[in-house]
Order: structure tokens, then C-alpha cells, then sequence
């Protein structure tokens, strides 16, 4: 794949006609499989690289042409750069998947993904209350509810109880989590 990236610069140019069009197509999908064989690898870097070389090589349309690889190509993005901590990446990724739902080209199951990192990142910058909304928001639409187990007050309380304490526990203050 990395020699056909090469010399896809050839391609890109081409990519307006039928010919260049499936080119460009096979290759953002064969970047698609070995971005998902980097991840297995846990090569998070190359996997990034090639999620990123196969978005690019996506018709100018592509969310309407080309749903199902545009959407797999996003999330491999979206979860390669989270691994790699490159939260500004990830945080375009999720905004354009999620406003792609917005304008009705996709369905809310092809947005988990994007709204499970939506999650992640809000929790990791310490916006609980944020991430805790949004998780109970995807819960209620995939038809599970924990406010009514536990109530959004009782979530919130924990969340932060266990925060304090890893943030204590990171501190050296000898409280074990």
C-alpha cells in the first residue's frame, strides 16, 4: 500500500474520470484494510497515516457516493488518533461524522463510534458532566437508560468521587483507587 500511496500522486489528478475515480476508490479501501491491519498491530501511527491517505483519496462527494467506506475510513481515523493521543484530529473526525448525521446522511447507528470518542475526549479534558450527557443521550437512543438505575446526579457524584481519587493517587498522596 505504501508504494501504491507514492505513486497516487499520479492518481489524484486523474481522479475526475471514471478510470481515476475507481483507482482512487480501490485505493482508499486497500489504505481502509491496512489501517485496520495496523490497528490490530498496534502500529497506531501507520494506522493513522493510512486512515488519513484513504480519507484523502475520497471523491469530492464521497458521503454521498461513497457512505460505507467514507464512514469506515472515519472511524479507523477516529480511532487511530485517539490512540495516538492526537485529540485535535480525532475532534475533526468526530465533527464531521456527527455532522453528516446532522444533514441526514447518516444513520444514528453509524455514528456510535464517533459519539463513543465523542465520550472519551470530553471525559479526558475533564468535561464529565458533558460526556456523562452525551453518553446517556446515545444510551437513550439505542434504548438502554442508566439515569434510571442510578439517576444523572448519583453518575455524576462517582464520577467525580473517582476522579478525585486517581487525581490523589497520581499526586503520590498514597490513597489507593
Amino acid at each position: 500500500v505504501d508504494l501504491l500511496n507514492n505513486g497516487s500522486r499520479l492518481l489524484i489528478n486523474g481522479c475526475t474520470d471514471d478510470y481515476g475515480v475507481i483507482d482512487c476508490s480501490k485505493l482508499a479501501e486497500l489504505n481502509l484494510r491496512a489501517s485496520c491491519k495496523a490497528m490490530t498491530s498496534t502500529a497506531f501511527a501507520s494506522a493513522a497515516e493510512y486512515a488519513s491517505r484513504g480519507i484523502q483519496l475520497l471523491e469530492p462527494n464521497h458521503w454521498d457516493t461513497q457512505k460505507d467506506l467514507s464512514l469506515d475510513l472515519y472511524n479507523s481515523a477516529i480511532r487511530a488518533e485517539s490512540s495516538e493521543s492526537n485529540n485535535e484530529k480525532v475532534k475533526q473526525c468526530i465533527n464531521l461524522v456527527l455532522q453528516q448525521r446532522q444533514q441526514g446522511k447518516l444513520q444514528f447507528e453509524d455514528t456510535v463510534v464517533a459519539y463513543s470518542s465523542l465520550v472519551d475526549y470530553l471525559g479526558a479534558r475533564s468535561r464529565l458532566e458533558e460526556a456523562i450527557s452525551v453518553a446517556l443521550e446515545v444510551l437513550s437512543k439505542l434504548g438502554a437508560s442508566l439515569s434510571t438505575l442510578f439517576g444523572k446526579a448519583s453518575v455524576a457524584s462517582k464520577m467525580l468521587k473517582t476522579n478525585q481519587l486517581v487525581d490523589a493517587k497520581s499526586c503520590g498522596s498514597g490513597v489507593s483507587v
